[in-house]
This record gives C-alpha cells, structure tokens and sequence, in this order.
C-alpha cells in the first residue's frame, strides 16, 4: 500500500513539476522529493529502493512537452487514431 501510494506522490510531482534538463538539478529535485516522500510516510528504505538507480533522461522530458494531444486540434488527433473498424471492432467485442 505504501508502494502505491509512493507511485501517486511521485507522479503527481512528476507531472506538476518542472524539472530542469539539467542533472545537477535533477539530483537536487530527488533530495527535495526524498524530504516530501518521508514526510509522507515513505520509509526511506522504500524510496532508496526505487529512487537509487533513476537517471534524468532528457528525451523522456522532451517527449513529454511534445505529445500530440496536446498540440493538435481534437479531432485531427481522433482521425489519425482510429478509424470506422475499429469502432465497429469495439461495438461487437463489446456485444
């Protein structure tokens, strides 16, 4: 439980943080995420676990301020997404 609950936190601050391209502040942001998990009740021992071996991986970051729900219009993004067959697929897997 505690798990999940650490996997929530940290992609709740993941997803609202910004975090530099730089690895100097990437490391800075996992000491200041370290202090907010344990005041959470992560035990340390689990965010060592998890956290020990991550790396800032500047294409993850590059990829993710270009996703293309988020730049194109909504139904250019549907249109190139699914198709009539695959909702008929859908209407009768679904049946």
């Amino acid at each position: 439980m505690k798990l999940i609950k650490f996997i929530f936190i940290f992609v709740f601050f993941v997803v609202t943080s910004v975090i530099s391209d730089d690895e100097a502040n990437f490391e800075k942001w996992k000491i200041n995420f370290k202090k907010t998990a344990l005041e959470n009740s992560i035990s340390e021992q689990t965010f060592d676990l998890v956290m020990t071996n991550t790396k800032f991986l500047s294409n993850v970051i590059k990829y993710d301020r270009f996703q293309p729900e988020f730049y194109e219009e909504t139904k250019t993004y549907i249109s190139k997404r699914t198709s009539s067959k695959k909702v008929l697929k859908g209407i009768l897997y679904n049946a």
